[in-house]
């Protein structure tokens, strides 16, 4: 989704309480720019959603985070990967001793 699209999404929406952006596949720097962007615009949370059927959906979801976003989506070790979401595990050692 385009930014300007979620502009006139969220303007027509009558007050919703969080944003959530979805992608099939994002790479990194898509979820950091559009996540990033999104954060400029509006004064709602951001809510990151991605699979990981390309193998990169945590890399997207650190990058999300880095951007600002507020939650993210991610799966149980086991029920982790393809078409599921990315690897909790591996998302919360990744954030662990970091600032968020």
């Amino acid at each position: 989704m385009q930014i300007n699209e979620a502009r006139a999404t969220l303007r027509r929406l009558p007050s919703s309480p969080v944003a959530k952006i979805a992608f099939t596949w994002a790479s990194p720097q898509a979820a950091r720019t559009r996540v990033r962007a999104l954060k400029e615009e509006i004064s709602i949370p951001i809510h990151f959603h991605t699979h990981d059927t390309s193998g990169v959906a945590a890399a997207s979801v650190l990058a999300a985070v880095e951007a600002g976003a507020d939650a993210v989506d991610a799966a149980m070790d086991a029920m982790s990967g393809l078409t599921s979401q990315p690897n909790l595990g591996s998302i919360v050692e990744a954030l662990r001793h970091g600032p968020r």
